[in-house]
Formats: C-alpha cells, structure tokens, sequence
C-alpha cells in the first residue's frame, strides 16, 4: 500500500539505501531480505527508503495516487512519491 512517510517520524525505521539509475521493487526487497527484514518500502522513485518487520502503529495510509512515481530501474514498477512509501 501508498503510506505517509515523514523525516521526523518514520513509516518503516531501520536500513534504507539509494539508487539512482537503478531501483526497482525486486531490488529493494532483495536489499531488505538480506538485511534480514520482511517489509521493504520505496520512496521517490530512487530510495529504497526503509526496511523493516513491522509498520510503525501511528503510520497513516495513504490515497494510492499519492505513490506516483515510476521506479528509476523500471518505469513499469511505482516507488513511491514525495514523502510517501509504496510499501511491499
């Protein structure tokens, strides 16, 4: 799902990295799995912004037109948008 995410209070709170050129949901997740999370959540496009084994409770879902835009390695894939995670 499309989840509000913020600096001071982020959805997912462990590792995150960024890829510019190549970022897509697989990658994100692989990076999450063998960070030894199940959740991985993306964010403007190039971040794979969080990973983590729960949703933080206070987190807020979303309006899915929120998570817009495509991911920077694969234009098929969304990954999320400005402060908003699409979280798998």
């Amino acid at each position: 799902g499309c989840y509000i995410d913020s600096i001071d209070l982020r959805t997912l709170r462990q590792t995150f990295y960024f890829d510019r050129t190549g970022m897509t949901i697989e990658g994100c997740q692989q990076f999450c799995t063998e960070a030894g999370y199940s959740i991985a959540g993306l964010e403007y496009s190039d971040q794979c912004f969080d990973c983590d084994t729960t949703i933080r409770e206070s987190s807020s879902i979303a309006d899915s037109s929120n998570c817009f835009m495509p991911c920077a390695g694969n234009s098929g894939q969304i990954c999320g948008g400005p402060n908003h995670l699409s979280i798998y």
